[in-house]
């Protein structure tokens, strides 16, 4: 049991690294919006500054950026998963990546990595079944509801990691791309779809 759920998280890796950069660990995108919001607000970036030894600029300019596989903005690499080298070196390495998605998924859905990743695996594969069965209008009336608790693993997922809202557009786009790969993910891992018929 334990073998397929460590598989599943490793799905779960692929699926996300597919979704956010086509699997592409060098994907760089600048968020302008939030960039303005470090420039306008008192945030003390000096710890970026000083790891990639560069002004102070750069170093919001660092933090304002998505970056690599998981496009994790460069703000969440240092100040909330806690990494400590050059933004070059996570770029470089893909185990890096993998720790600060894992760490993120800790400290942001304040859920162990490997317990958070397996439940929305479970409830993605559960979710692409009935749509299957039912169309793509369930997708859309399932996360319609604030108060709907149906597949809350994927929607906090989406909610947090996106930044979008259960049933606007920019989710439900979200989770389709999830859903595109999902068949992939778990092939590539040699995992059975679970749920109940």
């Amino acid at each position: 049991m334990l073998l397929e759920e460590v598989r599943r998280a490793f799905a779960f890796h692929d699926l996300i690294a597919n979704v956010e950069s086509d699997s592409n660990q060098f994907a760089m995108r600048f968020e302008k919006r939030f960039f303005d919001e470090l420039k306008r607000g008192i945030y003390d970036v000096s710890e970026v500054a000083k790891l990639n030894k560069c002004s102070v600029d750069t170093a919001y300019a660092i933090c304002s950026i998505s970056w690599g596989l998981y496009q994790i903005l460069g703000w969440n690499i240092y100040y909330l998963c806690g990494y400590k080298k050059d933004i070059v070196s996570f770029l470089n390495n893909k185990n890096e990546q993998m720790w600060a998605f894992e760490r993120f998924i800790d400290k942001r859905m304040k859920r162990a990595f490997l317990f958070f990743a397996n439940e929305v695996m479970l409830q993605l594969q559960e979710l692409s079944d009935k749509i299957e069965r039912n169309g793509w209008g369930y997708l859309e009336s399932v996360f319609s509801g604030e108060g709907s608790s149906k597949y809350d693993a994927v929607r906090k997922f989406v909610e947090l990691y996106n930044g979008s809202r259960a049933g606007s557009d920019a989710f439900v786009f979200y989770v389709k791309r999830m859903l595109k790969y999902l068949g992939k993910a778990l092939e590539k891992y040699e995992l059975r779809r679970c749920y109940d018929a």
